[in-house]
């Protein structure tokens, strides 16, 4: 019998997908490490069948995996057992380590299923044949963000665009980040007298460095043929840019 695990890769993406075999609440903490802090995370089983998770840490070599919490971040439990519908608790503690520089630091918590043991009984196969079982496995990642001392939020926007093409806006930007913090930007469109069309998020720079974004927008289909504003801000609603495209 040939056994092949197929592993469902949800990793980073949001940790309450449909389909998945479990769900992890919050994805996302944004923390100061100035001491010792815990927090928790819940960890729900979706299925009609017990699950076994497993926790390690992981570094985001986008965001700069010389800035990662790696070290500094312990999970406990870290394998948890869950019953069909049930929730779990797991928490983690977050501390600062010493010598570090002021700013921003990264790192996922990674939830992992454990697969369980597949057994085939009391099979005939003819000869050259053979038996494949398929387990798909979820795995989910939460993004920890932890800030010490100063935080510097600079940078810039360069090279924007906007374009409509099919029934999506296009919006392509370079995000340039000179501080030690990254930016959480959010776009506005906007009509022309000022309502607001769509709002959300539209992508996390590095800590420091320069990162392409590109997100694009279907529900504006119905305002083709007009000209709306476009507006990118960080995470403190500062304008980065504004510019007026017809769609």
């Amino acid at each position: 019998m040939k056994k092949i695990y197929l592993f469902f890769m949800m990793l980073f993406a949001s940790a309450l997908a449909y389909g998945t075999n479990f769900s992890v609440a919050p994805t996302r903490f944004v923390l100061r490490i100035d001491k010792v802090a815990t927090n928790e995370v819940y960890v729900s089983n979706n299925t009609q069948k017990p699950l076994r998770i497993e926790t390690h840490i992981e570094s985001d070599a986008e965001f700069g995996s010389g800035y990662n919490l790696n070290s500094n971040i312990a999970v406990f439990p870290k394998v948890i057992g869950i019953k069909p519908g049930g929730k779990q608790v797991v928490r983690f503690r977050v501390k600062p380590g010493k010598n570090m520089e002021d700013g921003e630091y990264k790192s996922y918590i990674v939830f992992k299923e454990i697969p369980p043991e597949i057994k085939t009984m009391g099979e005939k196969k003819k000869s050259g044949d053979s038996t494949t079982n398929i387990t798909i496995v979820t795995e989910l990642g939460i993004s920890i963000y932890g800030s010490i001392g100063e935080e510097i939020l600079k940078g810039r926007v360069e090279n924007f665009k906007g374009n409509f093409r099919g029934k999506n806006l296009e919006i392509n930007f370079d995000t340039i980040s000179e501080g030690n913090t990254s930016f959480k930007y959010k776009y506005v469109v906007e009509d022309e007298r000022g309502n607001i069309l769509n709002e959300g998020k539209a992508g996390i720079s590095p800590r420091n460095g320069k990162k392409h974004i590109r997100l694009g927008i279907s529900e504006l289909i119905k305002f083709k043929g007009n000209s709306v504003k476009i507006k990118i801000l960080d995470q403190y609603d500062n304008m980065l840019h504004e510019e007026k495209v017809k769609i």
